[in-house]
């Protein structure tokens, strides 16, 4: 077993701060595949969103969380879950808010996609 030489303060995350992999190799393989999880708690939708701006066509495989009424809160949903790569863990803190009702439904059926190529994590109330 080694020690870690140095003080790591308790506000601090610790897979930050260990950054060995030779010296540390499990707490590197924990570290990377933490790395790969996305975490979504909103999207911007507010006039300012750079989702509302003209942009030149780019691909991305993976959605910022820069882009939530109704629309285009589904649509970032939508581009999320279909993502090409889809990461290890996807968390979705209450995908339904704005949603209009006609939509939960088409929702519910893309979370179902979604889960059979990544596990899914969604809070809502």
């Amino acid at each position: 077993m080694l020690a870690y030489p140095f003080a790591i303060a308790r506000s601090e995350f610790v897979l930050s701060q260990i950054l060995e992999p030779e010296l540390y190799p499990e707490i590197s393989r924990v570290r990377g595949q933490m790395l790969g999880w996305r975490f979504h708690h909103h999207f911007r939708t507010d006039a300012e969103s750079p989702l509302r701006q003209p942009l030149t066509d780019v691909f991305t495989p993976v959605l910022s969380s820069d882009g939530s009424d109704g629309q285009l809160r589904f649509l970032c949903l939508c581009a999320d879950l279909f993502s090409p790569r889809p990461p290890a863990l996807l968390a979705l803190n209450e995908p339904e808010t704005s949603i209009h009702p006609d939509l939960i439904d088409p929702l519910a059926r893309l979370l179902v996609h979604a889960a059979k190529s990544t596990q899914l994590w969604i809070t809502t109330h």
